[in-house]
């Protein structure tokens, strides 16, 4: 990968590995209003807003490469700045956490997924700060 493509959003379609699902082209556009809506949820806690962050992200695959690594940071950005811990996948839940994140790119439909990370990936919860309130 050339070092002028890091951090750019991508030209060029990705295959995701264990599924033929492709992702869309990103627009820059679509993708910081999409964030921007999911940032804005005053009904949900900053927990639930995190974790559709980080899936929103991944799914999207704005990046030659990285997503996950991305999506991960910006939503442990939220986390840790919100007081609710970190979102982390444990070794012996990467199978898991694989299959399932499969699931959703082809369904688009991030229901398990979410609540799986929400009950089995995520340490140190503050519950006084508005996490899961």
């Amino acid at each position: 990968m050339l070092e002028q493509e890091l951090g750019k959003i991508r030209t060029t379609p990705v295959n995701i590995g264990g599924t033929k699902w492709k992702p869309q082209f990103p627009i820059e556009s679509q993708i910081k209003e999409e964030l921007e809506t999911i940032l804005n949820q005053s009904e949900k806690t900053k927990t639930e807003i995190a974790i559709e962050i980080m899936l929103s992200v991944m799914r999207r695959q704005m990046f030659i490469d990285g997503n996950k690594r991305v999506a991960m940071l910006f939503a442990n950005k939220i986390m840790i700045d919100n007081g609710c811990g970190i979102i982390t996948i444990a070794q012996e839940n990467q199978e898991t956490f694989y299959e399932k994140l499969i699931k959703y790119y082809e369904s688009g439909d991030m229901s398990d997924l979410k609540e799986w990370i929400y009950n089995c990936c995520i340490d140190g919860i503050d519950l006084r700060n508005n996490c899961e309130e």
